[in-house]
Parts: structure tokens; sequence; C-alpha cells
């Protein structure tokens, strides 16, 4: 397999003498991926890389832990979580810029998502494991949250449905213990449980047209593996077959998922994929060897 390498251009000005970071397979798509790259337990970069030219430039390095970056539906602007000031909060960086903190707190600030709109980030807040996580939206025109679920519960990586009405995340259950994918009325905060299976399932992504849900789920009597998954209205389809982990799904194309998936089981190193809906091909898109890809986080095409 033709394996193309790339050097890590840092869009503040530095250059990143790594040529051998990152590997690109040969599936041909066309598009833009936002994706954390892990380096080390102290440092997470953000890469940009497009599937097309197969280059990849680095959006933010040596930021402390920079991780689940999320596009501006219309400009070029990234929102991401990085512990840089000594726990994770809230950022924003314009390519080719410095990142810019966007919400100053003394809580865990993690997982945002923009609005469809590009006016609000929804996320999730840690006050303290007693207290559970909230999901919490940020007003970015008069910087007011508004907090559509404060409870004792775990809560974590919310997204906006395509027409901004809803919010998706997973919420966790203790009788049994496991993760239900919920949704939020984004005005009225009413909470409803939108995945069907029994087993644990997280990180839901909904396609554009807001009609299906990709999302990585527990497979029934098989230890330690998990799979992507996909639901339209009440009805559930199995997409991976993998003994092993098949996480953070996000949508490319109507007909094509983006997925990470953990190449040596318990090592960390997550390898970037793309499966074809409609041929059922899937194959390696890019990975960095023993650094772990996650985090996928697609441009949207004007």
């Amino acid at each position: 397999m033709r394996i193309g390498l790339l050097m890590l251009v840092v869009t503040a000005g530095n250059i990143v003498a790594d040529e051998n970071l990152v590997k690109f397979g040969e599936a041909k798509t066309k598009g833009r991926v936002a994706v954390t790259l892990t380096r080390s337990k102290d440092r997470s970069d953000i890469l940009i890389l497009d599937l097309e030219k197969k280059t990849a430039t680095v959006a933010v390095a040596d930021y402390g832990r920079s991780e689940g970056p999320a596009w501006h539906p219309r400009n070029e602007e990234l929102a991401f979580h990085s512990n840089q000031l000594g726990r994770n909060q809230l950022f924003t960086v314009v390519l080719g810029e410095k990142p810019h903190q966007r919400l100053e707190s003394k809580s865990l600030d993690q997982n945002p998502d923009w609005s469809p709109d590009g006016k609000k980030i929804v996320f999730q807040r840690e006050r303290s494991t007693k207290n559970g996580t909230s999901i919490l939206v940020l007003d970015l025109e008069t910087d007011e949250i508004w907090p559509p679920l404060l409870d004792t519960q775990m809560n974590a990586v919310p997204r906006w449905a395509p027409d901004g009405k809803s919010i998706l995340f997973s919420r966790r259950s203790y009788r049994p213990s496991s993760w239900r994918l919920m949704t939020l009325d984004a005005k009225s905060a009413e909470m409803k449980q939108f995945s069907v299976l029994e087993e644990s399932c997280v990180r839901g992504a909904f396609s554009a047209d807001g009609l299906k849900v990709a999302f990585a789920a527990e497979v029934k009597d098989k230890k330690d593996s998990i799979n992507i998954f996909l639901q339209k209205e009440e009805k559930t389809n199995r997409l991976t077959e993998y003994d092993g982990k098949d996480l953070d799904p996000v949508w490319l194309s109507a007909d094509e998922i983006i997925f990470v998936r953990e190449t040596t089981p318990g090592k960390g190193d997550f390898a970037l994929m793309l499966l074809n809906l409609k041929s059922r091909s899937l194959s390696t898109l890019a990975n960095a060897g023993k650094l772990g890809l996650r985090h996928p986080a697609v441009k949207a095409v004007q």
C-alpha cells in the first residue's frame, strides 16, 4: 500500500521537522478534518488534515493537552479544550493565529461544539465527581451561560443537531451501569432517551440531514469491543465488526463516516478510518504510529 509522508507546519510560524509523524493511506476522498494528536501524557496537539491533498497543518501546538476540536460552521476557526492553564478550559483559535481563552471558570470545561449559526457553544462542565457533569450553553454575543442540564449524573460530549433545535449527548446510568444517548430540547431543556440499545452508547453524531446518528457502542457478549452503529428512528444497524475499539464517528458526507480505530488494543495508537456506507468498504485514511489520532471533526462544505 502506498503511504504518503508529510512535513507538519505550525501555523504560528515554527517548522516541525518530523516528516514521519503522520502517514496517509490510499483512501481517495475530499474534505478537511481536525484531529487530536496525542504526543505524550502531558501534550496533545490539534492537526488539520486535508484528505484530498494528503497534507497536515498544526493548528495548536505546545499548548498542554489540547483536545476535542470543533469547527465553526462558517469561519476558519476551531473551538477546543486545553489544560494549558492548569485544568481543562474552553479556547478558540482562528487558523494561523494564537489560541484565545473563550471562558474562564474554576471547573473543568471541555468537549465544545458550535451551534449551527455559530452564535453559541455547548460544552460539558465537571465541578467534581460527586456533583456530576453538566451540559451548558455559552451565548457568544452576551457571554451568558444557559444551563439546560444541571444534575448529579455524568453527562458528556454534547453535539448540536443540524437544525439547532436539540442537543445530543451521552448520559451515565447507574442501574445498570452504562451510557445512554440522550437529546435535550435547546429551548425547553426537555430530555429524552435516544439510543435503543441496551449496551453503552457514546459519542453520537448527527448526519447533515439530521435523520441519522452514528455512534460508538459496546458489542454484546464481546468483552472490550466497541464498534460503530447507525440509528435511524428506532432501527439500529451495526456498521463495523472489530474485536477492539472503534470510536469517535463523524459524518464526512451522506455516505461516508470517519472514525478512529485502536490498531493495537490497549496501546492507545488510534488510526483514522473511512467507512463507505454504499459499498461497505473500509479503508485507512491516516495514522501516526504509536501516537494516537482522536476526536475527528469534519469541516462542513460551504
